[in-house]
C-alpha cells in the first residue's frame, strides 16, 4: 500500500521530520534497490519507506481503510481479510522471512558468496523478492518468494533466470562480469520440471518445512 504526504494532511517540505522520527522510533524503515552500488547508496532517490512492525502492516492494510464500518457490518471486512490475506502474506511476511533465511545463512558461510546487502530489488524494469550482494567478489544470489497452494512450475524458474536475472545483469556496472545464483523459496514445493531447471544452475530450494526449521 502506497502512502503520499497528502494522505498524512502534512505538507511535502515537513515530510522529512516526520520519516526521520518515525525511524527513530523503529517504526518505518527506509529500503533501497539491493543492487545499488555502495557509491550511490547515501544519494540515491530510490528509497522507498516500509512500515517495519508487523501489526501496522496489518492495521493499515485490513482494519483502517474500513473502520467507520467495523461497528455496522463486521462481516464485510472479515470477508476482505479473507480474501486478501493470503497475498498480504506472501508480499509481507514470507518475503521478510525469506532475506531473513538469506542473511542468516550468509553469516554461518553457507551460501555460495558473502552478501554484505540483502533485500529486495526493483527497478522500472524489473523487480525481484530477495537480492543477496556480494560486492567484492561480484556475486549475486537471486531469489523468487511464491505463497501458493501448488507446486511452482517450470516457467517461474525460467523468468527469475532468463528473464529477471539477465534484466538485472544489464543493470550493473560491468554486469557481464557478475556471477549470479538462484533460490526458490515456496510455501508448497516444485514440480519435477521446476527442480530439475533449478538444478541445472544448482540453484536452491527453500519450501516452508525448511525456512521454518533453519531460521532462528
Amino acid at each position: 500500500m502506497l502512502f503520499r504526504s497528502n494522505d498524512a494532511l502534512i505538507a511535502t517540505s515537513h515530510l522529512s521530520v516526520y520519516l526521520q522520527r518515525l525511524q527513530d522510533l523503529k517504526l518505518v524503515e527506509r529500503r533501497l534497490p539491493a543492487a545499488t552500488p555502495p557509491a550511490k547508496r547515501r544519494t540515491s532517490r530510490l528509497g522507498r519507506y516500509h512500515l517495519a512492525d508487523p501489526y501496522f502492516r496489518f492495521y493499515f492494510r485490513f482494519i483502517a481503510p474500513f473502520h467507520e464500518y467495523l461497528p455496522f457490518d463486521t462481516e464485510q471486512v472479515l470477508e476482505r481479510i479473507r480474501h486478501d490475506l493470503r497475498g498480504f502474506v506472501g508480499g509481507t511476511a514470507f518475503e521478510d522471512l525469506a532475506r531473513q533465511w538469506v542473511t542468516q545463512q550468509g553469516k554461518a558461510g553457507t551460501l555460495p558468496l558473502r552478501p554484505g546487502i540483502v533485500g529486495a530489488h526493483w527497478s522500472r524494469k524489473v523487480q525481484i523478492d530477495v537480492v543477496a550482494v556480494d560486492w567484492e567478489a561480484r556475486q549475486l544470489l537471486l531469489g523468487e518468494c511464491k505463497w501458493g497452494d501448488g507446486n511452482v512450475d517450470r516457467s517461474v524458474v525460467r523468468d527469475l533466470i532468463e528473464g529477471k536475472g539477465e534484466l538485472l545483469r544489464k543493470e550493473l556496472p560491468d554486469g557481464e562480469a557478475w556471477r549470479f545464483h538462484y533460490a526458490l523459496f515456496t510455501r508448497a514445493g516444485l514440480t519435477p520440471a521446476a527442480a530439475a531447471e533449478l538444478a541445472k544452475y544448482d540453484g536452491l530450494h527453500v519450501d516452508l518445512a525448511r525456512l521454518d526449521g533453519e531460521l532462528v
